[in-house]
Order: structure tokens, then sequence, then C-alpha cells
């Protein structure tokens, strides 16, 4: 960091001010569109300022609080800026202490008035001479520069200012006069540049193993610590490792602490001293750049924009995800803030740049610093996001953002509802959302992220949801088998077996399983419970659902279970088919019926099959173990279950 003497340039970024201070300015306060309060003197001569007023604006780019004053001069000759009428004391060296940025070159100076009521502007070749210029750059710095009044009379300080460029032009913010030198920084002071900016291929600080002291904005916060910036660009932002003194995001702060390389992260650790001066101010603006310069040391640390960049993976692991502005795709971190982004959407996305496991992350800090460009959401229907070639059943829009639409059949209070556009395989899908509250029969359009939850494909994040009318009539429920409830083309979907045995009152979980005679299906409580007897017939139906690597249906209301079987057989129509002996060791004779008979084991599964005739009325059991079993006598309305 260069330092020179008195009546010329030193920049310091906070210093403790021990002297008297005769002139503040914040330009947060503007009498007119180009008239900051304090400034614009016309006391000691009307045309100490001579910049045109229309060169005098407001700018949001502040370096703290929400203004900062923007002076425009693109001539090579210099115009001044003064501050209003001020006692002088001749001989008194006063110190001015500004922040400034911008493309242009500025300097400082005095005007009084002489003993003959004129005023007397800086000479360039006496005592009372300008400063010398300052070339800024764009970033904000803290710059102060001294000189001695000539006169014991009304004075203005002066701002010169030549050569400046569009668009930033100059802009000044916190301009501090004291009447006396300024004191050196205090001991171990160092600018978070000075601290960040270094010429090591390993991007180590040249201040590692140091303790110092220095400020900025709290531009981010998380669990650990925080980031801090002073100034805007490359090598102007610092991680803080410090849980103890939380502060929030627009805090101007200054602490001692000692800078560290945590794998390669710059970072300042061990605070000392923390000191929060104020609250609420502005941030710095953030510097637009591409995903390949997120990659690099300059900008660890600081609050960036990457712009027009494309979602290219919507899981990178760790919460992480990746985008591409063209050159090189970067990653995407959940450090602060998690968002499920959708493949091929284009983003601006704003946040700190953060450095761990060897590479570089943006860490967006809320919802408003994701911006989508281009959301590349299909209109599809349910049909497209659930048909699935792949052995996993894994949907073939995973990952996406879509747009769809169906008829609810069904609504789980706790999770969410399904919907349906269509009668049988494929045509239902889950949607995981508990605020839209959905009547059945609503027909609903939605648009929500397509995920594999634990194997069931599901809509969720859904970002809008409109009804479209009430009151319709429920898709058919697709009559099947109990074998086939299992299988994936189901999942979701309105469904119906007919004619099912209970095979197992209590298989876990308030769950029992039914039987059509092909294999087994286990039928879960979780929007209704329902009470079965075993050995009983019924014709369910519900929504098949997936979980615990299970199909399950989903019964909604009373209504969707009905008992069959042994409610229509009174009397000696019970017990006219006989099977002896029972118990049977190796062979089972059956009388009095002629079909199929299926046994079952006491998990519902299909252990023997036999076809009964008047020649043939015997089934095999010798290579059953010992246990009970189910013969499901299958007639041509009703079904005998006998133990």
């Amino acid at each position: 960091m260069k330092k020179v003497g008195l009546l010329s340039l030193v920049v310091i970024a906070f210093s403790q001010m021990t002297m008297a201070q005769v002139f503040t300015s914040g330009f947060e306060s503007w009498s007119g569109p180009n008239s900051p309060d304090g400034w614009i003197g016309n006391v000691v001569s009307p045309t100490a300022t001579n910049v045109p007023a229309a060169s005098i604006t407001q700018s949001s780019d502040a370096q703290e609080g929400l203004l900062s004053c923007r002076l425009q001069n693109t001539n090579s000759a210099h115009q001044r800026f003064t501050t209003s009428a001020i006692d002088m004391t001749q001989g008194t060296v006063y110190s001015i202490t500004f922040w400034a940025k911008g493309s242009g070159q500025i300097r400082t100076g005095i005007v009084t008035i002489d003993s003959g009521g004129s005023a007397q502007y800086p000479d360039p070749s006496g005592p009372g001479a300008y400063n010398p210029y300052i070339t800024l750059t764009s970033t904000w710095t803290q710059y102060t520069q001294t000189f001695a009044a000539q006169n014991t009379s009304l004075g203005e300080f002066i701002f010169s200012i030549r050569n400046t460029v569009a668009p930033d032009h100059i802009l000044i913010d916190n301009v501090v006069i004291t009447d006396g030198a300024v004191p050196p920084p205090p001991a171990g002071y160092v600018s978070i540049y000075d601290i960040q900016y270094t010429t090591n291929m390993s991007g180590d600080s040249p201040y590692v193993g140091q303790s110092v002291e220095t400020s900025g904005i709290v531009t981010a916060v998380y669990g650990s610590g925080y980031f801090i910036q002073n100034g805007v660009g490359p090598w102007t932002g610092i991680h803080v490792f410090n849980n103890t003194n939380m502060p929030a995001v627009g805090d101007s702060i200054s602490i001692a602490g000692g800078v560290v390389e945590f794998f390669n992260l710059t970072q300042i650790s061990n605070v000392t001293t923390f000191t929060n001066h104020s609250s609420g101010n502005a941030l710095p603006e953030a510097v637009q750049i591409t995903t390949a310069q997120s990659k690099t040391e300059p900008y660890e640390g600081v609050l960036v924009e990457v712009m027009n960049a494309e979602c290219t993976d919507v899981n990178s692991g760790f919460g992480m995800w990746k985008i591409n502005s063209g050159a090189d795709s970067s990653k995407v971190h959940s450090l602060i803030y998690a968002y499920t982004p959708t493949l091929g959407a284009s983003y601006n996305i704003t946040g700190v740049i953060n450095f761990a496991f060897s590479e570089f992350r943006v860490c967006p800090r809320n919802i408003d610093d994701i911006e989508v460009l281009n959301a590349n959401i299909n209109e599809v229907s349910i049909y497209d996001i659930q048909f699935s070639s792949a052995a996993d059943g894994i949907s073939p829009l995973v990952g996406q953002t879509v747009i769809t639409s169906g008829i609810v059949t069904a609504i789980w209070p706790s999770q969410g509802f399904f919907i349906q556009d269509g009668t049988g395989a494929w045509n239902g899908i889950f949607v995981f959302n508990t605020t839209i509250n959905p009547s059945l029969g609503d027909e609903i359009q939605l648009t929500g992220n397509v995920v594999e939850f634990f194997g069931l494909t599901q809509i969720s994040s859904v970002s809008s949801s409109t009804i479209i009318s009430s009151g319709n009539e429920l898709p058919a429920a697709a009559v099947i088998s109990t074998q086939a409830a299992n299988s994936e083309q189901y999942e979701s979907v309105l469904v119906r077996v007919e004619n099912a045995t209970c095979t197992n009152t209590n298989a876990g979980f308030g769950m029992f399983r039914l039987n059509t005679g092909n294999g087994d299906m286990l039928v879960d409580d979780d929007i209704y419970a329902f009470t079965p007897t075993l050995g009983n017939g019924y014709n369910a139906q519900g929504v098949m659902w997936f979980s615990f690597g299970e199909y399950k249906m989903l019964p909604r209301f009373a209504s969707d279970i009905e008992t069959v079987g042994f409610a229509s057989l009174e009397g000696d129509e019970l017990n006219r088919v006989v099977l002896y002996p029972n118990p049977a060791d190796e062979t089972l004779h059956v009388l009095n019926f002629e079909g199929q008979i299926v046994v079952l084991d006491v998990q519902g599964r299909v252990v023997a099959t036999s076809e009964i005739s008047s020649t043939q009325n015997q089934i095999s059991v010798s290579n059953l173990t010992s246990g009970v079993y189910f013969a499901v006598i299958n007639e041509q309305t009703v079904r005998f279950v006998k133990k």
C-alpha cells in the first residue's frame, strides 16, 4: 500500500478521527435532482462551482447508505464542485477524506476570500496549490488529501474533476473534512483489496499468518460466518469465519483478526475486535461476470452476478448444480440458499463466490438472487411424464420443470394430492404440495418440477397452479388384478380390484393384503383406514402409491371397499364345497366343485393351483411345510375361501 506525506495522496480504508470535524456529507439529502444539501456554495464566489447542474446527479451506487454523487466532465480542462461556505483560519491544515470510484481524475483544493474581498483560488505555484490528481478505478476506495487555508475568512472546499468517462464518470461519497492532519491508520490496518490481491499462483494472501484490521459492508450471512466487501469488482470481498458476532446484510463493520488460508480460501478468522458502525446500508453493486470468471481468484468473496447462464446439470452433488454462460461451466451451491433449477433453463444468478473442496462456487443468498430468463418449460401430459421404458421406472422428464394438468382423484391432506388425465396405465401422478388444497373432481393445471422421490415419480416445487373447473366426473378406476397392481404403470393411477381375498389382516404399519388369485397386493391406511376380516372377499379401489420399495393401494373413503364373496352365501351354500382331510399331509380332496382352486400361504403367496373336475379332484400338498393355508375356490360370481 502506497503512503505519501502532507499535501499529497494517502489511501486509507478506516481511521479513528480525533480532530474536529468541520464538514460531513453522505449525499443522502438533496433539495433538488441536481442539488445535494451542503454543496454548491455561492458565498465565497457565485461561480466557485462551475460543473453544470445537469452534470451533478444522484447515483444509487453508494459506498455506504443509499445515494452517492455522480460528477461529469469529459473535458481535459478541469471543473469545480464545492462545498457550502465554512469559516476557515489562515494556516490551519485541513484534511478531506472521501470515497470515490469511476473513470476520470479528481483532486481537491480550497477557495477563500482575500483581504480585498475577492475569491482566492488555488495558486498552481504557491502554497495553496491543488493537490495531485487521483486517477480513479472501478472500485470504491477511500482517499485523503490535505491543504492549508490561505486566509482567515469564509472558504469552500473544492473537488476538481476532468476526463470523466461514462457510465459512472466520477462517483464520490462519505466526505469528511477535519481541521487537522489525518493521523496514521491504526496499526495493522489493511484494506480488503490489499489482503486479497496477490500475484502468487497459489492465490494465497500476502498477509497470510498476520493480524490485521479491516472494514466493509456485509454482503452475505450464513451459519458459520459472513462475507464483507469494500468496493466493487475483483479483490474487494472476503470471507469472515466468525459465528460469535453475527451482523446482518447491509451492516458496515470493522474487525480485527488473523488472515488465514483455509484450504486455499482466504479468510479472516479468530476475530478479536468487532465494531458495527451502522445498519441498512446499500450493498456494493454486484459485478457482472461469466461462469469462467467465477472460477478465478480475483472474485473470491466478491458479490457477483453471473449473466445468462444455462443450467447444464441439476444435481452435481452436495446441494450443487452446474451453470454455463458459454465459455466454461461453474457450480451454484446451497451454502446460504437452496434452489431447485430446471435443466436447460437460463438464469442471471447473483451471489458471493466461495471456495471449498478445490473449486469456486456461486452462492446465492435468497430467491431474489435467481432471475429466470428462459424457464424452458414444456406443457406435457401426465402420460408423457410417467411412461418409462427404463428398468428403474424413472421418468424421462426427471429434473425438468413442466406444465401439466388433470382431474384430482385423491387428496392426502398431510402430503398432497393425485391427478389423472385419462383412464388406465401411466395416466396418474402425485403432486407433493399442501398449500393448493384442491377438491376431488377439480381439473387443475400446474407448473412444477418432475422429481423421483425414492422411486416415486411426482411433481414438486409447484410454482403456479390454476383450477380450470370443478365438479368433474373422476376418471373410471382401471380394473386390474392384485398382481398387476405391483407394477410401475399403475403408480398414482386410480385402480380397482374385484373379488380379492384378504390373506393377511396385519401386514405391518396399518396395512393388509388382498389377492385375486395370482399374487398379493398391499392396502395401506395413509388416507383411509379399514379393518378387514381374514379370508373375506373384497372389491377395493384407490390410488396406487410407492414407498419403501413396495406398491400399495390407498383407498380414499369407506365406499372404496366393498365386502363380497361370503356375504352372498348363506346356510348350506357355505358348506357345499368339502375339503378333506383337514389337516392334510399328502393329498387334499375336493368334493362338489368343478373349476380352479388356488392355495395361498398366510402371506398371500400362491403355493399351488389345480383345475378340479369330476375325474381330477385332488391337490398334492406333500411339498408344503406345516402351517395354515387358504384354498381359494373361484366360481362364476362368488369366491369361496376355506382354511
